[in-house]
């Protein structure tokens, strides 16, 4: 078995993550949800033959929900405007009015005690967990996080810009899967200082921005 740690990693864009300290006094800290296990709703009837299936029965004990902690609302007409408080829209990272990518301001930080061959993906959230589909998607992407210790993006693209993007606080937002070759538990926890210093030197390293990291650590992938 390999223990997967994360903890929530979120604060006010110009503070630094220095310290567990200021993470925990940032004013998202509480309002972000612990990552959710992964249960389809067939799930309950354990009469049913695909509950036996190994192969999903694997996935879903390694996939967790990420909830959004937040009511986010937001409307596009030649440019984006909100009308959410103050305080969310302080969270919401659009670089290009007329760009559909949208990057939301909280984030979770991911971490192994030890080196390993977990990889850590973030996509879609699963239909089950949804009433109606969503006006965008996920900016998905993968993280070989048993060798590389960095805080989650959530990012989504808009689909249709004519029409609204409303998120729900506890609306599920995307879903996380680690896959090794061993077993994995997730475990929250506090992240030691180490392992904060170690995700801000990786933060900072232009080799490993997204332009370049396809040099170093993504090149086996390429």
């Amino acid at each position: 078995m390999t223990k997967l740690y994360y903890h929530p990693y979120s604060s006010d864009t110009h503070v630094q993550y220095t310290d567990i300290s200021i993470i925990e006094k940032s004013a998202m800290h509480d309002l972000l949800y612990d990552l959710e296990e992964y249960y389809p709703p067939h799930k309950n009837t354990a009469q049913l033959s695909v509950n036996q299936c190994p192969a999903m029965s694997t996935f879903d004990k390694q996939s967790f929900i990420l909830r959004s902690p937040l009511d986010i609302s937001l409307t596009y007409n030649d440019g984006w405007t909100s009308s959410s408080p103050f305080a969310v829209q302080q969270l919401l990272k659009i670089e290009d009015v007329k760009s559909p990518i949208i990057q939301f301001g909280f984030h979770y930080l991911f971490w192994q005690d030890k080196q390993s061959d977990t990889q850590l993906f973030l996509y879609d959230p699963p239909l089950y967990a949804l009433d109606t589909l969503p006006n965008f998607y996920i900016t998905a992407g993968m993280i070989p996080i048993g060798e590389y210790t960095r805080n989650t993006s959530l990012g989504i693209i808009v689909k249709d810009l004519s029409k609204p993007v409303k998120i729900k606080r506890g609306q599920a937002l995307a879903t996380f899967t680690a896959v090794s070759s061993k077993k994995i538990q997730l475990v929250k926890a506090k992240p030691p200082q180490s392992v904060i210093n170690t995700n801000l030197r990786h933060t900072q390293l232009k080799d490993f921005c997204p332009y370049t990291a396809s040099k170093k650590l993504f090149s086996r992938w390429m």
